[in-house]
């Protein structure tokens, strides 16, 4: 990342401070997305699915225009959603307990494939 000093400038102080603001609030939002690992041992990842409960119990949501809205709550399980990571070639998934805060999950697409889903 580069960062260009515009502090110097007229602006004085009040310049910097804004920019250190913006600089950790845009990283506190970078780290706290929920992703599945691109990686299982040496599968790479395939898909994801979001479960209403825990995924071997549970009913599956569907996605709509490429990903789930769960800023209503979603869950109707008292164990809540979950993110099931798939990977190719195996049947082993991993499995992360989203927290009540997520909102939405997007799938991320590039050149049409799912390379991977992000939860904030």
């Amino acid at each position: 990342m580069t960062t260009v000093n515009v502090c110097a400038d007229r602006y004085g102080i009040a310049c910097c401070v804004l920019s250190v603001i913006l600089t950790v609030t845009a990283g506190s939002a970078r780290a706290d997305a929920i992703r599945c690992p691109d990686r299982l041992g040496h599968h790479r990842f395939d898909i994801a699915d979001i479960t209403d409960g825990p995924p071997d119990e549970a009913a599956f949501l569907l996605p709509v225009r490429g990903g789930w809205d769960v800023s209503g709550g979603g869950a109707l399980s008292p164990a809540g959603l979950y993110l099931v990571c798939r990977y190719r070639d195996t049947k082993e998934t991993r499995e992360i307990h989203l927290p009540a805060t997520v909102k939405y999950c997007i799938l991320d697409i590039s050149n049409k494939t799912v390379v991977n889903v992000t939860c904030r």
